[in-house]
């Protein structure tokens, strides 16, 4: 199809027929004879091809991730920065809530809880991105502990759960977690016990169940076995 549309020289995308204009007509006419498709056409083509996206993805990998790691900001940046991180979202800069409606909303969240289906699959998630930017976070004065006791510490993790444990002997399949002062908090507590529960089920399942499921205190200095207080 070839127009004119006052001074502009038209024709349509064969794959997609969107209309393009051309300034000049043998400009538009050498397009029309070689069936030139859109620009959007062409980056999707591009994109879809496999060679050409494995060559972007390749070109683009450790260009955009860790690009702050070693960057030193000042004073003055970093308050800046906690200064735009305290603002309201755009859709709710300017708008301001009645003392009413900011208790209704108060209320209305009073009492909810997340599903432990969606902690699950967030803390897949999380464990994942940690497992593969290597961002394991060391509990302080465990690595001394475990020189000490002649350890190795190694984290393992339980893809299937999305949980780290501090250090997993597979020779004498026994697990290592070293319990540091956060881990006395009551809620932390729970937690442990219901992560401890569900690590030990799953070496079962796997047909390897553990000997042993060592938990050393650092506020009481002593070590628990697990399994062996189950046993009792």
């Amino acid at each position: 199809m070839k127009e004119k549309l006052g001074n502009m020289f038209v024709r349509n995308c064969p794959s997609c027929n969107k209309e393009i204009s051309h300034t000049d007509k043998y400009d538009r006419n050498y397009a029309v004879k070689k069936q030139r498709i859109c620009r959007s056409c062409s980056v999707k083509n591009q994109w879809n091809d496999k060679m050409m996206r494995e060559t972007l993805l390749k070109a683009r990998e450790g260009k955009y991730s860790h690009w702050s790691k070693g960057m030193k900001l000042s004073e003055e940046h970093k308050e800046k920065l906690s200064i735009k991180a305290r603002r309201p979202k755009p859709w709710l800069r300017g708008r301001h809530f009645s003392e009413e409606h900011r208790h209704a909303l108060s209320i209305a969240h009073i009492g909810q809880h997340v599903s432990e289906e969606t902690k699950e699959k967030k803390r897949k998630i999380t464990a994942d991105i940690i497992k593969r930017h290597g961002w394991m976070r060391i509990d302080i004065g465990s690595d001394e502990w475990f020189v000490s006791n002649k350890l190795h510490l190694q984290a393992y993790y339980i893809k299937e759960l999305g949980y780290f444990v501090d250090s997993y002997d597979e020779i004498n399949n026994t697990v290592y977690e070293y319990d540091s002062y956060y881990h006395t908090q009551p809620k932390q507590k729970e937690k442990d016990v219901v992560r401890q529960e569900r690590i030990i089920e799953w070496f079962k399942q796997q047909g390897k169940p553990l000997k042993h499921f060592y938990r050393f205190d650092v506020t009481t200095g002593l070590i628990d076995d697990i399994i062996s207080m189950k046993l009792e």
